[in-house]
């Protein structure tokens, strides 16, 4: 009856996670175990399993790493987690995590982390949607939109279309926005914006 963040399979073992802990399944979801968890402090709040096998996970006390099921968790850059709000993985083994107070990158499955848009005050930094395209990103809360166009070493704040961001798109290089009232597009990356007519629209 917990609340299930994250789900995956690895070699016919699933692997769930919930507020307080890890289970898995080896037999086609009939039975399922605790994993044991060494070293990992607080209740979860993600969990992320990467192609290399490791286990991230992010609690209040910070985000640990087990380099494989049942090894020891271990404190990675310590900055805390008590609201994941939106993460994004790459194929590459780099991951994006949107939180109740910024962004934040890591390029090498947890190991390390970066803090991003530290350049920016004021509220509403509370990351909520992350688009990536290439090396193009865009990461926005409810009111405000930030992107990079070189993978987050730069960052502009763009204007948003309307007085608040109910969910964001993205096709291609085409960048889509809207709420309930309405819905526009850009193709510049949030430079400009058009108002979406589905029968206009090429």
């Amino acid at each position: 009856n917990e609340d299930e963040v994250s789900v995956c399979e690895r070699n016919d073992t699933i692997f769930v996670q919930g507020n307080s802990g890890i289970a898995f399944s080896s037999d086609g979801l009939q039975n399922w175990e605790t994993l044991a968890t060494p070293g990992l402090k607080g209740p979860l709040n993600a969990c992320f399993f990467t192609a290399s096998g490791a286990i991230v996970s992010c609690t209040r006390h910070g985000i640990f790493r087990a380099e494989f099921p049942g090894a020891e968790f271990l404190p990675t850059e310590g900055f805390s987690c008590p609201n994941v709000l939106t993460a994004l993985h790459e194929n590459n083994g780099a991951w994006w995590l949107g939180l109740s107070d910024g962004l934040f990158y890591s390029p090498d499955n947890g190991i390390t982390w970066q803090q991003k848009l530290t350049q920016f005050t004021g509220s509403d930094l509370d990351i909520t949607k992350i688009k990536k395209s290439g090396n193009s990103i865009v990461a926005a809360s409810i009111r405000r939109l930030f992107y990079s166009p070189d993978n987050g070493l730069h960052w502009t704040e763009r204007t948003i279309p309307s007085d608040l961001i109910s969910d964001i798109g993205l096709i291609g290089q085409r960048l889509f926005t809207g709420k309930s009232s309405g819905s526009w597009y850009s193709d510049d990356w949030g430079a400009t914006w058009q108002l979406f007519n589905p029968n206009a629209i090429n």
